[in-house]
């Protein structure tokens, strides 16, 4: 469910931060080492669009992210989910 715009304004603030980056000759966005590193993003990074937006992950961690979520009760999950 998305939220209303006045929320997303508010939470934009709250905990949203802009960083510029900077693009290289190939067109790939250049993540500064302390964003990297405050999210524990490694060499390999995965680009996951989810709709609305995109997630940033460490390949690594989105692997086991996901080979945990298969071992729940994904009918359960489904459920929860609103398209």
């Amino acid at each position: 469910m998305a939220l209303p715009y006045s929320a997303r304004v508010f939470q934009r603030i709250v905990m949203g931060s802009a960083v510029d980056v900077d693009m290289d000759a190939s067109g790939r966005l250049l993540v500064p080492a302390e964003l990297r590193k405050a999210c524990g993003l490694s060499k390999e990074i995965v680009l996951v669009g989810l709709g609305s937006h995109f997630e940033l992950w460490d390949a690594e961690k989105l692997a086991e992210s996901e080979a945990k979520a298969m071992t729940e009760n994904l009918s359960d999950i489904a459920a929860q989910f609103n398209f």
